[in-house]
């Protein structure tokens, strides 16, 4: 009976509360969501009406979140706002008038059933928003596992410890989210590996390309402009000492052009670079070999069982061990963890295309909506 009751409580909530979903960063963020919510869908499991998105970050359109929401439309009508406070190009002032203007509307508004917010958000975001909802749980923006070394976080806290849970894809991720200062978390599977949701994303792919290169963007606070230009030049000259001469970047979603332009123009480079749009995944489908640069990106072609190798400097790779990054995010996964010019040459020289194409993750399971709120 009392089962019976609280299934009758979880109906009436998701169907008479909001459900909110704040974003904060770039695209990659959005390429997490959108397999989630095409999921839920897909399951029937999500019937709400009133889905809120919330955008308070800079690095996207209003078009390109609609864009990576499409699949919604004729299902679930959804609103999307804006309020500019995670943002660079803003002064202090400008940003705490957004987020006054934000807390108005979170507070004016219905309260939320459910608010899915950023996992890396100040305390004064988290301690008002969850005054706005009856349940909080947080989620990443990386596509990729969240899974690193072993024992690399261990006893290693880098962020104050929060009360509400984290999404993570596999029990592995526990330690990334501890680190975080989850002590709840919460396996959903990766969204990104459902074959519906790749074949929506891959449907007008035509042409096949040998390789390509997930680049990552500067990060001064990760490791030094030096090491980076090191990592990215020594990939360019590996792939010209190949006789490769068609390099074709999937750019990191924070990543600007400027710095792959400003680095070949710097070394007098003679090269030709194909910049490539989209999802990740559409690089995963049209490209045989992947070298990634310390960017969970690549984990979309290892679930496609192609050859991926991870490739930074060794100056790199003690940068971002020192910040605090696993610098070997490949090693417990099919693929190589490369560090010389010399060794990526041999990788490039040996490593061929998988025969087939084989999803790796085909029985993988993925939580639906409703399965969610009852873990809440």
């Amino acid at each position: 009976m009392k089962s019976h009751l609280n299934q009758n409580l979880l109906i009436h909530l998701m169907s008479s509360k909001p459900i909110r979903i704040i974003l904060d960063s770039h695209q990659g963020e959005l390429y997490n969501l959108a397999p989630m919510l095409f999921f839920w869908i897909q399951e029937k499991k999500f019937t709400s009406t009133n889905l809120e998105i919330i955008y308070v970050g800079h690095q996207m359109t209003n078009s390109q979140i609609e864009s990576g929401l499409q699949f919604l439309k004729g299902r679930i009508d959804f609103s999307l706002v804006n309020f500019e406070f995670v943002s660079n190009r803003k002064n202090l002032l400008q940003k705490i008038i957004s987020f006054l203007s934000f807390l108005l509307y979170i507070f004016v508004n219905p309260k939320a059933w459910i608010t899915l917010v950023p996992y890396d958000q100040k305390r004064i975001f988290y301690f008002f928003v969850n005054f706005a909802s009856l349940k909080l749980i947080a989620f990443s923006h990386t596509s990729g596992y969240e899974t690193y070394s072993k024992g690399f976080y261990h006893q290693k806290n880098l962020r104050y410890s929060k009360d509400f849970p984290i999404l993570i894809k596999s029990k592995e991720g526990k330690e990334y989210a501890n680190a975080l200062g989850y002590s709840k978390y919460i396996i959903s599977g990766n969204y990104n590996n459902l074959e519906a949701y790749q074949n929506h994303i891959t449907k007008n792919i035509q042409s096949k390309n040998d390789i390509c290169i997930f680049s990552y963007g500067k990060q001064d606070k990760m490791f030094k402009d030096q090491s980076w230009e090191e990592t990215h030049l020594e990939i360019f000259r590996a792939l010209q000492n190949c006789c490769i001469e068609e390099i074709s970047i999937k750019l990191h979603p924070s990543q600007n052009r400027s710095d792959i332009f400003e680095l070949i123009d710097k070394n007098n480079l003679n090269i030709n670079i194909n910049f490539l749009e989209g999802n990740p995944i559409l690089a995963a489908y049209s490209f045989e070999r992947f070298i990634a640069v310390l960017t969970s990106a690549g984990h979309h072609a290892i679930d496609l069982n192609k050859p991926v190798c991870c490739y930074a400097s060794s100056k790199m790779r003690d940068e971002v061990r020192a910040f605090g990054i696993d610098p070997y995010p490949y090693s417990q996964f099919n693929a190589e963890e490369i560090s010389s010019q010399k060794k990526l040459e041999d990788w490039l020289k040996i490593i061929r295309p998988a025969n087939n194409l084989k999803r790796i993750h085909n029985d993988e399971y993925f939580l639906n909506f409703e399965e969610l709120c009852k873990k809440l």
